[in-house]
């Protein structure tokens, strides 16, 4: 946000699931209240940057059809400008960063140049992020199923221990 001078800026990530974009960060005057809002798959400029993958430089959202104003009408905010970079990784897209209302003009190519740098590399970490959780509950489900096969494993020699000491005791 200060980078490129914005007034506000949000990380929105998309559910791996549903597809839905949901604002995880959000910097600005009404931060905490966007930060609750999600959108449908498609929704808004951020749902296009997502569905298309490429970067959208809005200059006036009110003449741009994608955009929705719903968080805007609903915490009060006049979102004028909008510069929204998809957060790529090799296979697909994970989210959107996006900056909102550039004080004193419009958002420029250099602005936009230096987002996809950030974005990139906020992409690799998410899906290195995400690649770590995953891993983690594959471990913890692993550990589970293990100490479940001990458990049986205990239970199985026990309850063969008295018939293989009768066999031989005959």
């Amino acid at each position: 946000t200060r980078l490129t001078e914005g007034e506000a800026s949000s990380l929105i990530l998309r559910d791996k699931e549903s597809g839905k974009l949901h604002f995880e960060i959000a910097l600005g005057p009404k931060g905490p209240e966007v930060k609750h809002f999600t959108l449908n798959p498609g929704e808004g400029i951020a749902g296009w940057v997502v569905a298309h993958g490429e970067s959208a430089n809005v200059a006036s959202v009110a003449a741009d059809p994608r955009f929705s104003g719903t968080i805007d009408q609903s915490t009060g905010f006049n979102t004028q400008s909008l510069l929204a970079v998809p957060l790529r990784t090799p296979h697909k897209v994970v989210g959107v960063l996006e900056l909102v209302n550039k004080r004193g003009g419009q958002f420029q190519e250099n602005d936009r140049a230096l987002v996809e740098t950030l974005a990139a590399s906020a992409a690799i970490a998410i899906e290195n992020a995400r690649l770590m959780q995953t891993l983690r509950q594959n471990r913890d489900e692993l550990q589970a199923r293990n100490e479940e096969l001990d458990a049986y494993a205990h239970t199985v020699a026990h309850d063969l221990k008295n018939p293989l000491t009768m066999i031989i005791g005959f």
